[in-house]
């Protein structure tokens, strides 16, 4: 007949009591059957402590303050933590609590998991909400999670309650909306349907769909608006934006304000500026100067009745409709008065030529210059 070691004697009724799930038996029950088989508690060291009170559950630790109770729960380090979700999993820290089936806490103090399949890897006072599934804390303090698929990646106080909505980093953010992003900044708010602030301050995003990069207290509140940067600025219009500025407000679809102080845009699809410099082209439906629509100063082609040259009497048109010609030919006039210098090429037939000087006259005959002044 075969003789039991201690260590198989141990490992047969560790496996007796662990398999039969039906019965929850305490720690130190399990403890004392264990040693008075093998008369050495030293045997069953590795195998389980007080404290771990669940089917399969382990605390390879001696601190008796650690508390895993349920089926399949670990505790690998730390004081003070629970675990009482079953599958769920401690690493280290202190005062840390897992309830959610499948949890894990890998580090940190205080952090609170109460929903299922989530996450939170280091940090202070971090909670996983009841209803939040499958939430992912990586870092930093007070941070929230507590909608299925939510994110917080560092900072403070910041709070995803949106479904799959994230948090990059900064302080007492909140994303409440579903797919709402805020990459980093403080004390910024978005509760739009996939929309994102990307940095800065006291920013408050409802619009969905909807931008803002950067600021301080600026306002998105219409689908697909948009705030790139400035000061209290607010697109309140659907698909309206503001490029810069302090205090500008744009209220009608498709508009914008590019730059300036204090404006207000009222007008759909219009664009507002203030102090713009010209550009080389300009072109729009209508274009206004203040409060002037420009057409209604210029002249155009259209509006004109315009004067139509005809061929004359030794005269001819050219040229084009906008920059026409008139052209002589053979100019018969009875009276010629020309003061300054005068000159003709060709023949010039006269009966009477008086001038106070002449010059570069014919000299060689016919037209001599003396038969030239026998004639006059």
């Amino acid at each position: 007949m075969a003789i039991k070691t201690d260590a198989a004697i141990t490992a047969e009724v560790t496996a007796e009591i662990f398999i039969n799930t039906s019965e929850l038996i305490e720690a130190d029950q399990v403890a004392g059957i264990l040693y008075d088989l093998v008369d050495s508690k030293q045997n069953i060291s590795n195998v389980i402590y007080t404290g771990s009170s669940g089917p399969f559950s382990i605390i390879p630790s001696a601190n008796l303050s650690n508390i895993a109770s349920n089926a399949f729960s670990v505790i690998l380090g730390g004081s003070g933590n629970t675990v009482s979700g079953k599958g769920a999993v401690v690493i280290s820290g202190s005062g840390n609590t897992v309830s959610g089936l499948g949890s894990f806490i890998a580090n940190g103090e205080r952090n609170k998991i109460n929903g299922p399949n989530s996450s939170i890897i280091n940090g202070t006072d971090n909670v996983v909400d009841s209803n939040g599934h499958k939430v992912f804390i990586a870092n930093g303090t007070q941070n929230s999670g507590t909608d299925h698929y939510s994110v917080v990646l560092n900072g403070a106080g910041n709070l995803a309650s949106g479904r799959a909505s994230l948090i990059g980093n900064g302080t007492t953010n909140s994303a409440t909306n579903i797919y709402s992003v805020i990459v980093n900044g403080n004390s910024n708010l978005n509760t739009g349907r996939a929309s994102a602030i990307l940095n800065g301050d006291f920013n408050i995003l409802s619009g969905d769909y909807a931008l803002i990069l950067n600021g301080t207290a600026n306002y998105a509140s219409s689908q697909f608006s948009t705030v790139v940067n400035g000061t209290v600025n607010r697109a309140s219009g659907l698909a309206s934006s503001i490029l810069a500025g302090t205090g500008n407000t744009v209220t009608q679809r498709n508009s914008s304000i590019i730059a300036g102080g204090s404006l207000t845009n009222n007008d759909i699809d219009t664009a507002l500026g203030q102090n713009i410099i010209a550009v080389n082209n300009l072109s729009g439906g209508t274009i206004y100067s203040g409060a002037t629509e420009l057409s209604s100063i210029f002249v155009t082609s259209a509006s004109l009745n315009p004067t139509v040259l005809h061929n004359g009497l030794n005269t001819y048109t050219g040229g084009t409709a906008t920059a026409p010609t008139v052209n002589v030919s053979a100019l018969t006039i009875s009276t010629l008065v020309a003061s300054g210098t005068s000159q003709f090429s060709g023949q010039l037939n006269v009966t009477t030529l008086s001038a106070a000087t002449y010059q570069n006259l014919p000299v060689s005959p016919p037209n001599n210059l003396f038969n030239f002044y026998q004639f006059t």
